[in-house]
């Protein structure tokens, strides 16, 4: 009687602890919202500018990011079928998924770097700074700390200038300006040398997509996975050169990456001189994104899977209707696993097996607690909405019972033993016993959230085969409650 059991607890805590959190769910089948997150914006710089490299920050640097970074994220938000996580959110969001350990062993060895580096020990400074990345670069550090990234870079640069290796600096150097493309250097204080190469580096990079240089693909498909996005939203703000003969202005480079094809969906620059327009500019942006989102051809992407595999968990309880040889209602209390899968919507396929056992009645007429095990499969419709689904079920149940079932209102019988003479009523069904026939069920399904759902369930099933046993026990009504997984 115990294996049953421990087979329902055992299947069910291996789905538990398997089931991933990362699949993008969409409610039993109906149509979702398309999740985007919008990211931190970034202040940029234009490569090769000198005087700005080595001058004062300028105090309008990101004045208004945020506020065209809200606008971003309200303007999705108001599309249909979108959904947005913050960038605030999705920051607070990112840190959390990484693992803090890790960071601050990276701190530490950046840190240990630093101070070898200043005791004129490249070599070890070296090690550790070389650590130190690798650590910050696991997972989504490229994405989580940056400012870190590029302090890190600008030192092993020095200390790769310190070995000789100029043209390893350069490109430690470059590295540093892709994490943060707006630092500032005083002029004169780490020596001609460091800024020649400094200059040299920023030249290089005058003329790269920074976009796909500062959010590399790999990076942002993990993170959409992590944080199950469809889509990230990046923006970068590029400020107005201090030129006068420089007609450009200050400018918002905005990108949409779609994970299906991990690639741009979308990418525009926005005139920030002119709010009117730039606003015009970023409807048009996201006019062209959601065409191309949701009207890509089928070729070029794979379609969003439904909903379809349900399992749930549920305590059952079962009244036997029919109990011709006793005086009262026989009930047997269990537990129950169900799997469901949608064959096209409103119409599915169920299977259930569920352990019962059928405990004595007050009068005693039931002489000893026998346990059954019953499999059941059919046909189901439902309707409803992504939060509540109606169940309508029929199938066919089988029930197998391995203990011999004894009943009886004869006290003869129960003082004297079925055996005795004075007994002369009393109903015997020796084991196995195996019955067969028809339920019929109706269910709730409510899920309050997109990652588990509650059940309700309510059924009656007929036994219709081995009626030495069901002439005197039939009929049993059932109902479930518990809880599921959508996969």
């Amino acid at each position: 009687m115990t294996h049953p059991w421990g087979a329902l607890l055992a299947l069910t805590g291996f789905v538990l602890m398997h089931r991933g959190a990362h699949a993008s769910p969409d409610e039993f089948g109906q149509e979702r919202s398309n999740r985007v997150g919008v990211m931190t914006f970034v202040v940029a710089e234009r490569f090769g500018v000198e005087d700005r490299m080595f001058g004062l920050a300028r105090d309008d640097e990101g004045a208004s990011l945020e506020r065209w970074q809200d606008e971003l994220a309200s303007r999705l938000e108001a599309l249909d079928l979108v959904s947005v996580e913050g960038a605030k959110q999705l920051d607070s969001s990112l840190r959390a998924a990484t693992d803090p350990w890790s960071f601050e062993r990276a701190n530490s060895l950046f840190e240990s770097g630093l101070g070898f580096w200043k005791n004129l020990e490249a070599g070890r400074a070296m090690t550790d700074l070389d650590a130190a990345r690798a650590l910050f670069e696991r997972g989504l550090g490229l994405l989580s700390s940056s400012e870190r990234l590029a302090d890190i870079e600008f030192h092993r640069g020095l200390a790769l200038l310190d070995l000789g290796d100029e043209p390893s600096a350069r490109e430690a150097f470059e590295r540093m300006f892709i994490h943060a493309p707006s630092k500032r250097f005083e002029r004169g204080y780490y020596g001609k040398d460091v800024e020649r190469v400094l200059v040299d580096a920023s030249h290089r990079l005058a003329t790269i997509d920074f976009i796909r240089y500062r959010f590399p693909a790999e990076q942002l498909t993990a993170l959409a996975k992590r944080m199950h996005l469809d889509a990230v939203a990046i923006g970068v703000a590029w400020p107005a050169p201090e030129r006068s003969q420089d007609a450009r202005g200050a400018e918002l480079e905005l990108a949409i990456f779609d994970v299906k094809s991990s690639e741009f969906a979308a990418r525009r620059k926005i005139n920030l001189s002119l709010p009117e327009l730039a606003e015009e500019d970023l409807d048009r942006l996201l006019s062209s994104w959601v065409t191309c989102f949701i009207e890509r051809p089928q070729n070029l992407a794979r379609p969003r899977s439904l909903r379809r595999l349900f399992l749930d968990l549920a305590y059952t309880h079962g009244v036997w209707l029919t109990h011709r040889r006793t005086r009262n209602f026989l009930h047997g209390p269990g537990a129950q696993l169900s799997l469901t899968y949608g064959l096209k919507p409103g119409l599915e396929f169920w299977a259930r097996t569920s352990q019962r056992s059928t405990l004595r009645d007050s009068n005693g007429d039931l002489l000893d607690v026998f346990a059954t095990t019953h499999l059941a499969a059919g046909i189901g419709l439902d309707v409803g909405d992504k939060t509540w689904r109606f169940l309508l079920r029929a199938g066919v149940d089988g029930a197998l019972s391995l203990a011999d079932i004894a009943m009886t209102t004869d006290v003869d019988c129960k003082f004297f033993g079925s055996e005795s003479p004075r007994c002369r009523s009393i109903f015997k069904a020796s084991s196995p016993a195996f019955w067969l026939g028809l339920d019929f069920s109706l269910g709730l399904r409510f899920a309050p959230r997109r990652s588990w759902y509650g059940t309700l369930q309510v059924g009656m099933t007929g036994y219709v085969v081995s009626p030495q046993v069901t002439d005197e026990l039939n009929f049993p009504l059932y109902g479930a409650l518990g809880f599921g997984l959508p996969f």
